[in-house]
């Protein structure tokens, strides 16, 4: 029936106008006389009956058909199928490629992050390493440096102990010794001391200026190790440096003047 339809429409129309469809009646009335039937509804007589069989597709064919005619109508309808699957196959399998494309990119970047957090926890393990050993390595350095410099504070300490304790007795056993000298020459040269003068002829003078005449260089020094003054006069009012330099012919004095050399000098006579 649907290829018939389809012959029908694919015909081609005849040439002039149309003829006039003519009125269809009913028992000899036309379609404004119809009325509605009024007797009662049949259930058995208005039920319509249908062959299901004749629905089947697309083997069955409908009564007075032939094969061909069949497949002439549902083998395009196959075809346009069997397109559509393959192009819905087509997407299907594009969908899982780009999905597993999409995973196969995440899954990489991943393992590139975690290679990332591995190389820079490496890198912090490796440089806590080398803090804590070289941290190790400075202790190490730093306690034999403290015990070193201990030990050469305390051996400076010993070395300035020891110069102190002979310097001291060095001192002690010159002044020892200058008052052994000055001792001699005061009673020798007829003094009672260091500091008092001997007058002799309306002459008054300090055993300092009696070193000076006799060009005793070592009593000079051991009186003023005695604590004797170097800036007394005598009867004449001159200091023991400056009576040295009356008496300085041609050198015969430096040497005591060399002596009031090393000692600070206050205002000259």
């Amino acid at each position: 029936a649907g290829l018939r339809l389809q012959r029908a429409a694919s015909a081609p129309a005849p040439a002039g106008p149309s003829p006039p469809l003519p009125e269809r009646r009913a028992m000899g009335q036309g379609l404004s006389d119809c009325r509605p039937c009024r007797r009662a509804h049949d259930r058995a007589s208005d039920t319509i009956k249908v062959d299901t069989t004749l629905l089947q597709y697309p083997d069955s064919k409908l009564p007075g058909e032939s094969g061909d005619d069949v497949n002439l109508v549902f083998e395009p309808l196959a075809v346009e199928d069997q397109e559509r699957r393959r192009h819905f196959d087509g997407d299907e399998q594009l969908r899982r490629e780009m999905a597993e494309l999409d995973q196969r990119r995440l899954l990489s970047k991943l393992e590139k992050r975690w290679q990332e957090k591995e190389e820079a926890w490496y890198a912090a393990e490796v440089e806590d390493h080398h803090i804590r050993r070289a941290k190790e390595e400075l202790s190490v350095i730093t306690e034999q440096e403290l015990a070193e410099q201990r030990a050469a504070a305390e051996e400076a300490e010993r070395i300035t102990r020891e110069a102190e304790e002979e310097r001291l007795e060095r001192e002690a056993a010159e002044r020892r010794a200058a008052e052994a000298l000055v001792a001699t020459f005061l009673q020798e040269r007829r003094f009672t001391s260091v500091h008092e003068p001997r007058k002799r002829w309306r002459k008054t003078s300090y055993a300092l200026h009696e070193a000076v005449q006799r060009k005793r260089p070592d009593v000079v020094r051991a009186l003023f190790l005695c604590g004797a003054d170097s800036e007394v006069t005598d009867s004449a009012g001159r200091t023991p440096r400056a009576l040295a330099m009356q008496l300085n012919k041609k050198g015969s004095h430096d040497v005591v003047l060399a002596v009031f050399a090393e000692r600070t000098e206050g205002p000259s006579s």
